[in-house]
């Protein structure tokens, strides 16, 4: 218990690679003139061997508290912007001038590459949400996958287990039943039935954290799966499969309705062990945790609290995530007439985002609901 658990590691590295993307998202709205970066990529990267002590994360929970904003450390994630062979760089007075055709080439470059940056920016919001923001997680479902590199993957089976409400603080190991689509149990081989070995229990985190708690999860194995890959010549044949197990935990109908979600629509946690080649009995050993947040009376939870100050400190400014229609702004080219005008609406949404909890949690949750159009429709496996 000296250090934090790996759910919580996680959710340090999530939480500061929001807060890098926000910190480069506004640095591109910042930039007045469009530029033409060709080829330029983002990299996110973290450190996973790195083992952080619960005090010096407990030092930084208390700064936060004293100085209302997130705290540096420790966050242990960067993010780089790399390849600028090709790019071209514009000044305000190069843009000017310019012919028509030339700014229109590099509106649409860096349109495109502003959109990319928001998109990943936004995206990483709702990982967030959707992973540490969880009050209550419901079902557990584990499906076993052949890998294939050049087609979709194809299902070997899958089971589905409803999480009991009084939490195991232990558990031994369990073997389930894989069965396919159409909920029939499935064959492997030797005739036998297909099974995955589980066990899964609820674990307490010690404070200062953000979380209660979480399910931990371990998937040992699975036995007597279903022949996908079929390799060698015609007279030595080997049947085979390449299988992986993805787990998916799948938050409760109470936990949607404290972030307005509406009926039948769940977020959930998406982990996945690694390959196992050319096996039809694979041995994974594998183990996820599934945070539980705390929760704040009917208000939000600890993790939007810790979002919210991502987004509005004056420590770490980043823009909001846009709730304008896809190119209504950014498909208009700017001319020089209305760069200053530009140049000075830049600032006001700069000071606007900085006024630290100026936010309500409430527009905040909305504005995450926004991000992402599709949601996890829950539906019984029949």
């Amino acid at each position: 218990q000296a250090n934090i658990q790996c759910g919580e590691f996680a959710e340090l590295i999530l939480l500061s690679t929001v807060r890098r993307l926000s910190q480069l998202d506004r640095a591109c709205q910042d930039i007045l003139v469009p530029q033409k970066w060709v080829g330029s990529s983002v990299a996110l990267v973290a450190d996973a061997g790195v083992i952080i002590e619960r005090e010096a994360w407990a030092e930084a929970m208390r700064e936060e508290e004293e100085e209302g904003h997130l705290s540096q450390g420790p966050h242990n994630a960067s993010i780089f912007i790399f390849d600028w062979g090709r790019s071209e760089l514009c000044t305000e007075e190069e843009w000017e001038a310019l012919t028509e055709a030339e700014q229109q080439d590099r509106t649409w470059f860096w349109t495109s590459y502003t959109r990319g940056v928001h998109n990943l920016f936004s995206t990483a919001c709702y990982l967030y949400w959707s992973h540490f923001c969880i009050s209550e997680w419901e079902t557990l479902r584990i499906a076993v996958y052949d890998y294939d590199a050049f087609n979709d993957d194809d299902l070997l089976g899958r089971v589905e287990i409803k999480l009991p409400k009084e939490p195991p603080a232990s558990a031994t190991f369990e073997e389930f039943e894989l069965v396919d689509l159409r909920n029939q149990p499935i064959l492997g081989v030797d005739r036998k039935r297909s099974v995955v070995k589980v066990r899964y229990w609820f674990i307490e985190y010690p404070s200062p954290s953000r979380f209660r708690g979480a399910w931990r999860v371990q998937v040992r194995n699975a036995r007597h799966l279903t022949v996908a890959d079929i390799h060698g010549s015609f007279f030595q044949e080997r049947f085979d499969a390449d299988p992986y197990a993805r787990v998916t935990m799948v938050e409760s109908a109470e936990s949607a309705e404290i972030v307005g979600l509406s009926a039948g629509k769940r977020r959930s946690y998406v982990a996945r062990t690694e390959v196992s080649a050319n096996c039809l009995d694979p041995l994974w050993e594998s183990t996820f945790e599934f945070p539980v947040v705390k929760q704040n009376g009917n208000q939000s939870d600890a993790g939007l609290e810790a979002m919210h100050k991502v987004l509005t400190s004056p420590f770490a400014p980043g823009a909001m995530p846009s709730t304008k229609e896809e190119g209504e702004e950014n498909s208009k080219m700017p001319d020089a007439g209305k760069l200053k005008q530009k140049k000075s609406k830049v600032s006001a949404m700069f000071e606007k985002d900085c006024q630290s909890l100026k936010v309500s949690l409430e527009d905040f949750r909305e504005t995450l609901e926004k991000v992402q159009e599709e949601w996890v429709e829950v539906k019984p496996l029949a």
